[in-house]
C-alpha cells in the first residue's frame, strides 16, 4: 500500500477480534442486545476465523476441565 494515498491514511481501524467477539457471546447467552447492533460485526467473521475462534474456546474448555480434575484428585 502506498501511505501517501490518502484513501488509506482516513477511515476507521477494524477492532480486534476480542473487543467486538466479546459482545457477541454475551449477547447470545444472555439477549441483552438487539440482534441489529451486531449484524455488521458477524458480517465480517469468515468461517476461517470462527472455526479458530471455537477452537480457542475448545481448548480453553479442555483446560478448565483439566484443572477441575486435579483440584478434585488432591
Amino acid at each position: 500500500m502506498n501511505p501517501e494515498n490518502r484513501w488509506v491514511k482516513k477511515g476507521m481501524f477494524a477492532k480486534s477480534l476480542r473487543i467486538v467477539l466479546g459482545p457477541l457471546i454475551i449477547r447470545k447467552r444472555y439477549g441483552y442486545f438487539a440482534p441489529s447492533l451486531l449484524v455488521e460485526f458477524r458480517k465480517r467473521l469468515t468461517e476461517e476465523i470462527l472455526g479458530e475462534s471455537n477452537e480457542m474456546i475448545i481448548e480453553f474448555n479442555k483446560q478448565e476441565d483439566d484443572h477441575d480434575d486435579d483440584d478434585q484428585a488432591g
